[in-house]
């Protein structure tokens, strides 16, 4: 199953800043201009299609230091972009491992672990994206469709109030809210919901 579960350009905003503060405090003392360099040929490779290319790439360069965050993004993404969903998953938990303060790295981490079918750990992800009280639209939906597969309706429908109260025309919150509103029985609210949906 392939999911395209990321928006590359919004991590970079996150953590960019602090990855460019961390190139004179490689554990290695390797050179900054050497990392950049290959922090640049791995992602333009990957910009221009060269996607495992690219990820050797960028490997080549976690082998000379691990603790480039942004590298640990970059490669979760272009696994994605191939669904090596594990590996990504890895990639993710690594630059996790480095900045536990990254609501968007955590929502990502708790969808590939429902793709996977791994609720719990899933659920683990999101309330730690949540409790870095930077909580999305998509963190609060996301909660909600592991509640719903779970069969946890009520819990479902509270989360994706939740969303819904960050951003009322949030597409995937009016359609999970009308999937669990379906199966409560209440199918007044969820044809009204279900037609929320749709005109957004």
């Amino acid at each position: 199953m392939h999911i395209n579960i990321f928006q590359e350009d919004g991590d970079y905003s996150e953590v960019y800043d602090h990855f460019l503060n961390t190139f004179e405090k490689s554990s290695n003392n390797v050179p900054s201009h050497k990392v950049k360099q290959l922090f640049q040929q791995g992602k333009e490779l990957i910009t221009h299609g060269k996607i495992q290319r690219g990820i050797q790439k960028l490997e080549e360069l976690i082998s000379l230091d691990r603790h480039w965050l942004l590298v640990w993004i970059t490669k979760g993404n272009a696994h994605l972009q191939l669904n090596q969903l594990q590996q990504a998953l890895a990639s993710f938990s690594q630059a996790l491992s480095l900045n536990k303060s990254l609501p968007t790295i955590w929502e990502r981490k708790g969808r590939i672990l429902s793709e996977l079918g791994e609720y719990p750990e899933a659920l683990i992800a999101y309330n730690r994206a949540i409790d870095t009280n930077q909580a999305s639209p998509a963190i609060w939906t996301g909660k909600g469709d592991i509640f719903y597969k779970v069969g946890k309706y009520q819990e479902a429908l509270d989360a994706y109030e939740e969303a819904l109260s960050l951003e009322k025309n949030f597409h995937s919150a009016w359609r999970g809210k009308a999937n669990v509103l379906y199966r409560m029985r209440k199918y007044r609210l969820a044809r009204i919901a279900y037609k929320r949906s749709k005109s957004l």
